[in-house]
């Protein structure tokens, strides 16, 4: 509810605000990098490195879900290559053939809605859910993602296969359906 109740109980009180957010995730499954820390009394979120009074406390513990649809460029190999403005990717420095980008954090559970509007693909380009953060940056190709991505397809020539060319679904590095191929410009 908008009162609240209580969450969870951590003892002893640990020395910093994310190690609190550690604890709370491994507690109650809530992710730390959704929880914003507030201290009773004060209405003052919480920094993360911020030194936690060694006594009795009572805290809020808000969910932020905006690490779930921000683009986590700061942690990307090919952050060099990238620019982001809000919920816009652009990479007007692309010197590889592709680069994986995921949110600062991952979905974890629920059901939740992502529209990927492309408004110019140079040949091909994957969008979807990747399961494994580490294959962020350029060093993993689309086709070997641990992913759920929709392939738009191969631009610059027609045909080719499911699995190279045609718009399909991939799941997990395999194409599985065939789906309507894009255009270059939307």
């Amino acid at each position: 509810t908008l009162a609240g109740s209580v969450l969870t109980t951590v003892t002893p009180v640990p020395r910093t605000t994310r190690l609190l957010k550690e604890a709370v995730e491994s507690q109650t499954g809530r992710q730390a990098a959704t929880q914003k820390i507030v201290m009773c009394g004060c209405l003052r979120v919480l920094d993360d490195d911020e030194v936690l009074p060694q006594m009795p406390l009572e805290v809020l513990c808000l969910k932020d879900e905006t690490p779930l649809w921000s683009w986590d460029l700061d942690g990307n190999p090919g952050k060099s290559q990238l620019q982001v403005d809000g919920p816009r990717v652009t990479c007007p420095n692309l010197r590889t053939d592709y680069i994986n980008v995921i949110t600062k954090a991952p979905m974890v559970s629920g059901r939740h809605y992502y529209e990927f509007v492309m408004h110019h693909i140079g040949d091909e380009q994957w969008c979807g859910v990747l399961a494994d953060p580490e294959q962020a940056g350029p060093g993993c190709s689309g086709r070997s993602l641990r992913a759920w991505t929709y392939y738009c397809g191969r631009m610059r020539h027609g045909g080719g296969s499911l699995r190279d060319g045609k718009g399909a679904l991939h799941a997990q590095g395999k194409a599985v359906i065939e789906f309507e191929k894009l255009s270059p410009h939307g």
